[in-house]
């Protein structure tokens, strides 16, 4: 697990325990292999980006994010394509950027009936 991905997400924690503003977090400048669990606490985070570098990842730890409306995944340039599962993202999304990834589950795109931008 990255450690700067576990210093961004503790520091986005912070700033919503104080009050400030802490609806996004990027952690598109870090190739991460798994999203860390602690991911499925920031229940405010509005906007999230990631870069991935696992050739399978789960998104499942974003289930509870219920107030996320953008979404952006972007693979690493490997010989092979990270494969992602989007089925089990909020319902409720209304950006999603897909970048360098496969694709599992395409057919989940049906449900997301508030979105209104999908690459």
């Amino acid at each position: 697990m990255s450690e700067l991905a576990l210093k961004l997400i503790a520091e986005n924690k912070r700033k919503h325990a104080k009050g400030r503003k802490a609806d996004r977090l990027s952690l598109g400048n870090i190739a991460i292999e798994k999203l860390p669990k602690e991911i499925s606490e920031l229940i405010w985070v509005e906007k999230l980006d990631f870069k991935i570098s696992g050739l399978k990842i789960s998104f499942s730890k974003l289930r509870k994010l219920k107030k996320l409306k953008s979404l952006s995944i972007i693979g690493t340039l490997t010989k092979k394509k990270p494969v992602v599962d989007i089925s089990c993202m909020p319902r409720d999304l209304e950006v999603l950027r897909l970048f360098i990834v496969e694709v599992k589950n395409i057919d989940f795109l049906k449900e997301l009936n508030s979105l209104k931008y999908y690459n």
